[in-house]
């Protein structure tokens, strides 16, 4: 996923953080992409990454980043009671499958999408 893409585009991507990795995608698909793309930027697949971070960097206590990113997925993180940094969110069966259910056929989806634009794409 790197050989034709331009200096630019190395910089703007790579598998670091959630951005990084859908410009990795945006610049390996560049065209025929929407099906790809749809998974890429589905909020339920960034939600869980948000999740994923403040459990993995914070101890699952509410950080500032993850209050810039709940703006943006306030749906998708809407059963997340605490507002204030050091928050600790309360993980559950409930909770977990509330954030895994919808993202686990999105990875099917992606493989497929991708499995297709190749075929497309020789």
């Amino acid at each position: 996923m790197g050989a034709a893409r331009s200096n630019k585009e190395k910089q703007l991507s790579g598998f670091l953080s959630r951005s990084k990795i859908a410009n990795a995608y945006r610049y390996t698909f560049r065209k025929d992409n929407a099906a790809i793309l749809s998974v890429v930027d589905d909020p339920a697949v960034h939600a869980l990454g948000i999740v994923r971070n403040v459990l993995v960097h914070s101890g699952g206590k509410i950080d500032a980043m993850f209050q810039r990113d709940r703006k943006v997925f306030l749906k998708q993180l809407s059963r997340i009671r605490g507002r204030k940094i050091d928050y600790e969110i309360k993980f559950n069966g409930d909770f977990i499958r509330f954030l895994i259910d919808p993202v686990i056929s999105q990875g099917f989806a992606l493989v497929k999408a991708v499995d297709e634009w190749l075929i497309r794409n020789p």
